[in-house]
């Protein structure tokens, strides 16, 4: 996973969660058994029978599969977009709007079994946004992780602290999305790329304009490393060609 910039701290939770207790039992051994444990092997084993600290791991890896995965998927693959291409920013409107919802849910809902329920789609009304997320979860390498994270045999008292973590991730989430800087808030009620409050022209420039920045950040790319990596007699105009 190293080198993924979209959400590592989210993703890598997940196998982090599931090695735990292997972790755990060779910091043991070494405690016990062989007695060679240093003093990072004493305050890992620490951490790792901190139930605050395994809550938050959890937590985190359910963010990334229940949220974080999907809207990779959503914003990223050309089965959501149209003509083969990614999704487009009108098409994104869809997304951010249904994240802010089930946000406001996971802050205000008493009760949190939707969001711990393995069979919870975040793009549910979406056929494609659903095989995706099946196939993800039911992959090989992916499947044991993901079935260890909703073990319904789960310790009580970390499965509480789990679902507190995850109501502040949904109050952290209705934040973010609402930021006027970086944020949605104009694709949500009241903002000018809401559907309420759209005009033909924006819709039509909107349904123009890729979900994200990809392509000419790749094109800067190529080109930064052409001009300073691959000569140093080349013109702007030139390489820009």
């Amino acid at each position: 996973l190293v080198g993924n910039r979209s959400g590592i701290f989210l993703e890598n939770a997940l196998p982090m969660y599931y090695m735990a207790g292997y972790y755990d039992s060779y910091c043991d051994y070494l405690l016990t058994e062989t007695e060679s444990a240093n003093a990072l092997v004493v305050r890992l084993e620490s951490k790792l029978r901190c139930r605050e600290i395994m809550a938050g791991l959890r937590a985190r890896a359910i963010m990334f599969v229940q949220f974080h995965q999907p809207l990779r998927n959503a914003i990223k693959s050309k089965s959501m977009g149209s003509n083969g291409r990614p999704p487009n920013q009108t098409q994104m409107g869809v997304v951010w709007r249904r994240m802010y919802e089930v946000a406001d849910q996971i802050e205000t809902e008493e009760n949190l079994d939707f969001i711990m329920n393995l069979n919870f789609c975040l793009f549910s009304d979406n056929p494609i946004a659903v095989a995706a997320s099946r196939r993800f979860r039911e992959k090989e390498s992916n499947a044991k992780l993901i079935d260890h994270l909703f073990d319904d045999d789960t310790d009580k008292e970390l499965e509480i602290m789990t679902r507190q973590v995850l109501r502040t991730y949904g109050s952290a989430m209705k934040v973010r999305l609402e930021v006027k800087l970086g944020g949605a808030s104009e694709f949500l009620k009241g903002g000018r790329f809401h559907p309420d409050n759209i005009t033909d022209e924006l819709k039509e420039l909107m349904d123009k304009t890729d979900a994200t920045t990809d392509y000419i950040e790749s094109f800067f790319g190529v080109l930064d490393d052409t001009i300073s990596g691959q000569s140093d007699n080349i013109s702007f105009h030139s390489a820009s060609v």
